[in-house]
């Protein structure tokens, strides 16, 4: 079971060279989130151009200022507020965990539709009053946000059992 990444899923100062495998992607981002509002609800809809019908979602803070995560005795996933790569049925939930200080959002995918190969779905960025606190309180240069999208192409490696974890940041 081999994972793609879409290229440039990521929102924010992403490089989007970071978010492709060394592997060729079966799958391309065709309208992506290219901006995120951290205080508020925000919808949108993003679509990928895959075969591939095995699909998921996953996010993450990524800090940049050292004194939020360095020498800390918490989880790094919990300062980052990172959710693992999700596969369902849609819609797809992300829920975040809550950092030390409660931050945390809740991302959801529904309502996939596709045209050939192109699947469009509907987002929704839900930050609950913590997360906005904490947010407030960072730099600019220091509000970046990862999300992406994984697509896996059941034939190109049918025999392996092992997830391949690349597909995370």
């Amino acid at each position: 079971m081999s994972w793609y990444t879409v290229t440039g899923v990521g929102v924010g100062a992403v490089d989007a060279n970071a978010l492709v495998l060394s592997r060729v992607a079966n799958a391309t981002l065709v309208s992506g989130i290219s901006t995120l509002e951290y205080n508020q609800i925000q919808t949108g809809t993003i679509s990928i151009d895959s075969a591939s019908t095995y699909f998921g979602f996953g996010a993450g803070y990524i800090p940049t200022d050292a004194t939020y995560y360095k020498n800390k005795t918490y989880d790094q996933s919990e300062l980052s507020m990172f959710v693992e790569t999700q596969t369902s049925a849609a819609p797809i939930l992300l829920t975040s965990p809550l950092n030390p200080t409660g931050a945390g959002y809740t991302l959801e995918f529904s309502n996939p539709t596709t045209v050939g190969t192109v699947t469009t779905w509907d987002w929704e960025f839900t930050p609950n009053a913590n997360f906005i606190t904490l947010m407030d309180g960072r730099n600019d240069g220091d509000r970046l946000f990862y999300i992406w999208a994984a697509y896996r192409d059941w034939e190109t490696d049918r025999k392996s059992t092992r997830l391949n974890s690349s597909h995370r940041l």
